[in-house]
């Protein structure tokens, strides 16, 4: 299962108002929660797109510091509960490097646990994955690794980051998309070829009945 909103629509009214604030940091475990609940074993929470990096910086700030806060043990926003398995898929390596730290640690923490795996995509782009795994092959190719025509369906999902990270998660069944957009946004493109898509007008926050 996908469930992701927009982050143009995180709060109605200014963003940076306390209720808002309040309403995005109850908002995020939400998903995870009633996945436990519902018996659903893999989530994912798009997060945070590459598109996303170009928003006004105190807005991106603002998002760094969230996902910070929810990957934090000590913090009554984390995500990290619940016995579940923490993953993540993405351009990393252009968040900061405090929160790479935590996404790391995150990872190791809850290696060992069973309950539900719990993946969020986080600086994620569903062209950037198809370009990656591409080249990936291509490297492949070039070194003798692989013959060209042993690139097919699997060996590119293979060299997708979910496949590569996550290869115990498979393509997801339900796509959830809140906040009355119609659209994929880059995410997971691959993936979703199956997948059942589900629009919902509610916002993300308020989405516990979906």
């Amino acid at each position: 299962m996908n469930f992701f909103g927009g982050s143009e629509t995180m709060c109605e009214g200014s963003p940076r108002s306390a209720s808002c604030e309040q309403r995005r940091r109850r908002a995020i475990p939400t998903p995870g929660r009633l996945s436990s609940d519902w018996g659903i074993k893999a989530l994912t929470l798009f997060a945070f797109s590459t598109e996303n990096f170009l928003r006004p910086r105190e807005e991106v700030d603002q998002w760094m510091q969230q996902l910070d806060r929810v990957l934090s043990l000590d913090d009554p926003a984390t995500i990290l509960l619940d016995g579940i398995q923490f993953r993540c898929i993405g351009d990393t390596a252009r968040l900061p490097r405090p929160l790479q730290a935590k996404i790391s640690d995150a990872q190791s923490i809850t290696s060992g646990n069973t309950g539900m795996k719990l993946v969020m995509a986080i600086g994620y782009s569903g062209h950037n994955d198809l370009v990656q795994a591409c080249q990936a092959l291509a490297r492949e190719v070039e070194q003798a690794k692989l013959a060209v025509e042993e690139i097919d369906q699997i060996n590119l999902a293979k060299r997708l980051m979910l496949g590569e990270r996550c290869e115990d998660v498979g393509a997801p069944e339900l796509l959830v998309r809140t906040s009355g957009k119609q659209r994929l946004s880059n995410f997971m493109l691959w993936h979703l070829a199956y997948s059942e898509l589900v629009f919902e007008k509610m916002p993300w926050w308020n989405s516990r009945g979906v």
